[in-house]
């Protein structure tokens, strides 16, 4: 079992189809449909409208396809264990903005991994009449999805615009807030040692003559890396010690009685 699988010919169009991209529309403010034209977008799009509106009706709604980059994954460094775990995150939208990109495999050619954009809409035209719809079809379809991930494109398709998401520190658990406000208090204090250790070899160097040259560009570039680790720190850091600290305030606040 692939993630896509070969359709019948004969099946009408439906819900978790690749086709060759046509002609995209998007919405304009006035609510009417604008062409995006061709030649910059997508090569594929995934079928995202139900069945019954699949099979019949002029305008579908369909995500674009682009390409997948594992830039993390190099066929000759790391290990299988890291490889795998690396694809099964990226298929099950585990991490970041893959949580909006239905991963697909390879399409087209071999090493051309690609993924649906899932928050990213459009609506294309298709013939209405039986005969040009299924000449269309046949013409344009070049994959469908397996029935396994058929249903779990229903579950993404819900999470990417269902779920409101939580980018604030305030629904930590006092524990969880406590935890990691000690965790990056740790990584920070350990971070700034290594930034003024950078800076102590530095000043060990000395002068700009070429014989330390090297050791100075290393250098140099360790304190810039140190000193990006610590800033980021710091960007976690003082979110967490604010809503501790207004924690503390509430609980030793007076308790407001109702009149």
């Amino acid at each position: 079992m692939g993630i896509l699988i070969t359709p019948d010919p004969l099946a009408p169009l439906g819900q978790g189809d690749i086709l060759c991209a046509p002609a995209l529309y998007r919405t304009a403010p006035d609510g009417a449909p604008v062409n995006e034209g061709s030649g910059s977008g997508p090569e594929f799009i995934l079928v995202i409208s139900r069945n019954c509106k699949a099979l019949r009706a002029s305008h579908i709604v369909v995500s674009p396809i682009f390409p997948q980059r594992l830039s993390d994954l190099r066929s000759n460094t790391g290990s299988y264990k890291d490889a795998k775990a690396l694809i099964t995150a990226i298929r099950d939208g585990g991490r970041g903005q893959d949580r909006d990109r239905f991963y697909l495999g390879s399409l087209g050619q071999a090493n051309h991994r690609c993924a649906a954009h899932l928050d990213e809409l459009y609506t294309v035209e298709i013939p209405q009449s039986e005969a040009e719809r299924r000449e269309y079809i046949q013409q344009n379809r070049v994959h469908t999805l397996d029935r396994v991930f058929l249903y779990d494109l229903h579950a993404r398709l819900f999470m990417s615009f269902a779920r409101r998401g939580f980018d604030d520190v305030s629904w930590y658990s006092d524990q969880d807030l406590q935890l990691l406000l000690t965790l990056v208090q740790k990584d920070c204090e350990a971070a700034n040692a290594a930034l003024s250790a950078a800076k102590v070899d530095l000043n060990i160097i000395g002068g700009d003559s070429g014989a330390h040259a090297n050791e100075r560009r290393k250098a140099e570039k360790q304190i810039e890396s140190k000193t990006a680790e610590v800033a980021a720190l710091r960007a976690e850091l003082e979110p967490l010690r604010a809503e501790s600290d207004r924690r503390k305030q509430r609980a030793e606040s007076p308790a407001r009685t109702r009149d």
